[in-house]
């Protein structure tokens, strides 16, 4: 079976560094495939269909690049915490770069890459939305050790506080956009089976309800209707069973211990153990793959 070319480990230990040989043969290779220009597609579809936003993680186009967003990427999903999983699960998540987003769906002009897109795909006049939160960290990553462990993991945090705040101000920022997010997906069921599909919202909603209606689920609880906290941590766990546990559309999960890589379905790459610490909250990234050769 062929092997899809590696194009993002996690780039604990090579921030501002070049890349090793064996890490830059992996990074060999173009952009996503087709099937994952589907995932997009299918991702935008399904979003437009149940009334929800679709958040697009966006793939740099430079393979370095792809290796460090796939870091913070992972961090936020994998440390970011109920709040922003109940966030997400507002949302269709998808990862695509910006040439394919541009070719298959509404998306913002211009080369920039931002972290996220948010593109609001059930509004009757689409519109697409850069989140562009600072990432910078003020530590030096190239040289990732024991001593400055704590440090560094601060500085993660930061920078995953500061993405959360950049995607709660645009998904969920007040009651109005909830109220309306709320709307959009009542709007896709048959109006005979709103009241019924209401009703059912609430913190012990079924899985499917919770992950079909998560905006009304979220408004319900911001409103005092239901307890916040139940339907917060309900929410969260729809999210993170669709895009922490299992791969979000367009990328996979992998693992860095420093002394190798795997990659969920895919493949493991075992370099010399020793070769260099991972911070704690960098064991676990997104992998963005291309086209088989």
């Amino acid at each position: 079976m062929k092997r899809r070319t590696f194009l993002a480990l996690s780039a604990a230990g090579f921030a501002g560094a070049a890349l090793p040989d064996w890490m830059a043969r992996c990074f060999a290779g173009d952009i996503p495939p087709a099937e994952a220009r589907k995932a997009l597609r299918d991702a935008y579809q399904r979003a437009k269909e149940r009334g929800k936003p679709l958040l697009v993680v966006v793939i740099p186009t430079a393979d370095d690049a792809k290796a460090l967003r796939g870091e913070i990427a992972g961090q936020f999903f994998t440390h970011g915490g109920e709040e922003v999983h109940a966030d997400l699960a507002l949302c269709e998540v998808v990862c695509a770069t910006v040439a394919d987003a541009k070719a298959s769906i509404p998306f913002p002009r211009g080369d920039e890459e931002p972290l996220f897109v948010l593109v609001e795909a059930a509004e009757a006049d689409v519109s697409a939305h850069a989140i562009a939160p600072d990432l910078q960290v003020r530590v030096d990553e190239s040289r990732p050790d024991l001593e400055n462990e704590g440090v560094i993991e601060r500085e993660h945090r930061a920078r995953i506080a500061r993405i959360a705040k950049a995607l709660r101000a645009r998904v969920a920022p007040d009651v109005a956009t909830l109220e309306r997010r709320a709307r959009s997906e009542l709007r896709s069921v048959p109006e005979a089976e709103r009241a019924k599909v209401e009703a059912s919202c609430h913190e012990t909603a079924p899985d499917d309800v919770a992950e079909r209606f998560a905006g009304a689920i979220r408004l319900r609880a911001e409103k005092g209707e239901i307890p916040r906290a139940k339907a917060v941590a309900r929410l969260a766990r729809v999210a993170d069973a669709r895009y922490v546990k299992s791969s979000p559309p367009g990328a996979r999960w992998g693992q860095n211990t420093g002394c190798g890589v795997r990659i969920e379905g895919e493949l493991d790459i075992a370099v010399a153990c020793g070769m260099g610490f991972v911070p704690k909250l960098s064991e676990r990234f997104l992998y963005f793959f291309a086209k088989e050769k």
